[in-house]
């Protein structure tokens, strides 16, 4: 479980810092989304990375509660 809370809390700090990113560049007027680049506009890949992203999410908090 301690593998499991740690990853699934490596990939929910990712997540906010990528979108702390893509805020920052729409204030500055850049697309900045970083997961868009790496998935090199494959659009199926990349919202496989934002939900793989959102369910560690949820597994991050759901494990921290039962802590």
């Amino acid at each position: 479980m301690n593998a499991l809370y740690s990853l699934s809390f490596i990939v929910t700090a990712l997540g906010a810092l990528l979108w702390g990113v893509v805020g920052v560049g729409g204030f500055i007027g850049k697309n900045l989304n970083v997961i868009s680049f790496v998935s090199k506009g494959n659009s199926t890949i990349e919202y496989g990375i934002y939900i793989f992203i959102g369910v560690c999410s949820v597994l991050y908090v759901w494990l921290s509660s039962i802590k």
